[in-house]
């Protein structure tokens, strides 16, 4: 018998364990919470913001870290108990010419402003 044991779950926020008001759904933290309590972390995995995405894991319970902003920042724990933050996101040509634009609109509306990429 081959048999595989589960490493982790990675669970969406918004209408997996929300309902479409965004209220949380009981049993799923009960089986989020009954995963953890036997080894299994669990991922939590968002469009939303990253604090949005915090807050939920820090009132779940999970352990497995955080995908949030769509991919755009990862949070791990390490195995010193660090939380490491990781941003994915960076200038693609598109963005670019859009932040250009954005800038130079700013600049003519507002004279001393300048928009800075972080």
């Amino acid at each position: 018998m081959n048999t595989k044991k589960i490493k982790a779950i990675a669970v969406d926020i918004d209408g997996t364990i929300t309902d479409s008001d965004r209220r949380i759904c009981i049993s799923a933290i009960e089986a989020i919470r009954a995963a953890e309590k036997i080894g299994i972390p669990t991922i939590i995995v968002t469009g939303n913001i990253f604090f949005y995405a915090t807050a939920t894991a820090t009132l779940i319970g999970t352990t497995g870290g955080i995908v949030a902003e769509n991919g755009g920042v990862i949070s791990e724990i390490d195995s010193e108990g660090i939380e490491k933050n990781k941003s994915t996101w960076k200038f693609s040509k598109k963005t670019a010419k859009a932040f250009e634009y954005l800038n130079s609109e700013v600049k003519n509306k507002y004279k001393d402003y300048e928009l800075k990429k972080s």
